[in-house]
């Protein structure tokens, strides 16, 4: 009897493996499709193949990455029938590395160079050429454009040669990118195609922060918030709308902090991940120096935790910071660099400007609240204690310290509306912590009661209006229509609102009296 039992058992063990390499035969072959899919604008260069508009579909094979996915989702719902994906495993996680990847990182990807358009600004004009510079061996832009002795804003001239004036920490970490680019193109440079490997390094990074910030609350919180904060961050925030399409100084910026929060987040963590992280922080304030009022709040979380943490922490964050503070200098002559040279003029900061504040927290074109209303469902949910912080009380407080922080500095900073853009695109380094910030509202669901059905309708707001901004070509062109850089009173109008521009069809831009009679004085 002893031995019919032993053999059923070996026979329903040899099947159930059987059945788990059949299953991951499947995902891997799956994996290699969407690989060769992301990886395909890499073997293309439109300057050879005749390709003249960056939106030219055959380039960028939306449709067949579409056709994939649809596949593996497929694949995932028949076999989710037959109970054999999506099983909880010993940590009683369901969402194993492969499952991120092909039903999560892929789709997110496709979501983010599916608008085949390039939202990007003057700040990312020089950063895209870069990574290219630099691997010719000197970085200097005038090869790649000619200028004047007047030379636009977004570039200086520093001991005879052209640099970018913005931060070059994305720059930096588009180099590997650039490099498996020009290997694999194995064709000539130009301005098109600088401007496709941008928006696609742009997204694969973006994607990476999406899975980073996953980790993190996943280690710490649990999957279902996990899942439900990483969407939320990843579509319903300005990574959607800024960061993902473009090289601006907040892709790379916001990549370096989820990296980051993947290594101190969770509550158990080896000294090797507390220095990565210090590491990572650095890296943060080479593509963005205002990082470091980050790195001051991550110490005071961590030394809260631990203190041998917090001192290991902001010993390495502190190194890595003064080396970036050295590399720039020797650049150009500048702590800061190009950066620290364009905003030392005082004319760029009106620390009196009530409008700013008010703009920045309530403008229906750049108000944080109105763009990201769930901000105010998680204060609304802690004043009528309708969540317990309990173990998210530092990293609540902390998320909102540096929200504050970010906010009240673009506050004075006198090109406080972020230029032509979408929505807040100043408060995208803090769209982690923003994420970071509803986390007990996932959490704790059942809880909420009545402000269920209203975190949910902000949620799909948030969600929703990022996706109109990404898609919908008004929403781009507002600001071209309104001029905002000479007309920031547009900014407090409804009526003619990036949001209205986004949200109603056929929206149409109707200047103000007041506004004609400005422009035709001018």
């Amino acid at each position: 009897m002893k031995i019919d039992v032993c053999s059923a058992l070996y026979r329903g063990f040899k099947q159930k493996m059987k059945r788990v390499q059949i299953i991951f035969s499947f995902k891997f072959v799956l994996l290699i499709a969407v690989s060769l899919t992301v990886l395909h604008p890499l073997f293309s260069n439109p300057e050879e193949t005749g390709v003249n508009s960056f939106s030219d579909s055959s380039l960028w094979k939306v449709d067949a990455a579409l056709i994939l996915e649809g596949a593996i989702l497929l694949l995932y719902g028949v076999l989710g029938i037959c109970g054999f994906v999506l099983i909880r495993n010993e940590r009683g996680f369901r969402l194993g590395m492969m499952d991120l990847l092909l039903i999560g990182a892929f789709p997110l990807y496709i979501l983010y160079v599916g608008n085949e358009t390039y939202l990007g600004a003057s700040d990312t004009f020089s950063i895209r050429a870069v990574p290219s510079a630099i691997l010719t061996g000197n970085l200097d832009l005038r090869g790649f454009q000619r200028y004047g002795d007047s030379l636009p804003e977004w570039l200086v001239k520093v001991k005879g040669r052209i640099l970018p004036t913005f931060p070059l920490g994305t720059a930096l970490l588009a180099l590997p990118h650039a490099g498996l680019a020009g290997f694999l193109s194995n064709g000539k440079v130009g301005p098109q195609l600088l401007m496709i490997r941008e928006k696609h390094f742009a997204a694969l990074i973006s994607v990476a922060s999406a899975c980073l910030l996953f980790f993190a609350v996943r280690r710490r919180f649990g999957e279902a918030a996990a899942i439900a904060t990483a969407i939320l961050f990843a579509t319903g925030t300005t990574l959607f709308t800024c960061a993902s399409q473009a090289t601006w100084s907040f892709t790379g910026e916001v990549f370096c902090i989820c990296l980051a929060l993947s290594l101190v987040l969770p509550e158990s963590r080896s000294r090797g991940q507390i220095i990565l992280a210090g590491l990572a922080l650095g890296g943060a304030f080479l593509c963005r120096p205002t990082a470091v009022l980050i790195l001051a709040v991550f110490i005071v979380l961590l030394y809260l935790q631990d203190k041998r943490d917090a001192y290991l922490f902001g010993c390495t964050a502190v190194f890595s910071v003064v080396s970036g503070m050295i590399f720039y200098y020797v650049l150009y002559d500048h702590p800061l660099g190009g950066w620290g040279v364009l905003n030392q003029a005082t004319k760029r900061w009106h620390p009196n400007n009530w409008l700013a504040f008010l703009g920045n927290l309530v403008s229906p074109s750049r108000g944080i609240l109105i763009y990201f209303p769930l901000l105010g469902c998680a204060l609304l949910a802690v004043v009528l204690k309708r969540i317990s912080l309990r173990e998210y009380r530092n990293w609540f407080y902390g998320s909102l310290t540096i929200i504050g922080a970010n906010y009240f500095l673009i506050s004075l900073y006198g090109n406080w509306w972020g230029g032509w853009s979408i929505g807040p695109r100043l408060m995208t380094e803090s769209a982690p912590f923003l994420a970071l910030l509803t986390v007990p509202l996932f959490v704790q669901w059942i809880r909420l009661g009545w402000l269920r059905p209203l975190v949910l309708a902000c949620f799909l707001f948030s969600v929703l209006t990022q996706y109109l901004g990404a898609y919908n070509p008004a929403a781009h062109s507002w600001n071209s229509q309104v001029d905002v850089d000479e007309n920031q009173d547009i900014l407090f109008s409804w009526k003619n609102s990036q949001l209205a521009a986004s949200w109603i069809p056929g929206w149409d831009f109707q200047p103000p009296d007041s506004w004609n009679q400005t422009q035709s004085l001018k």
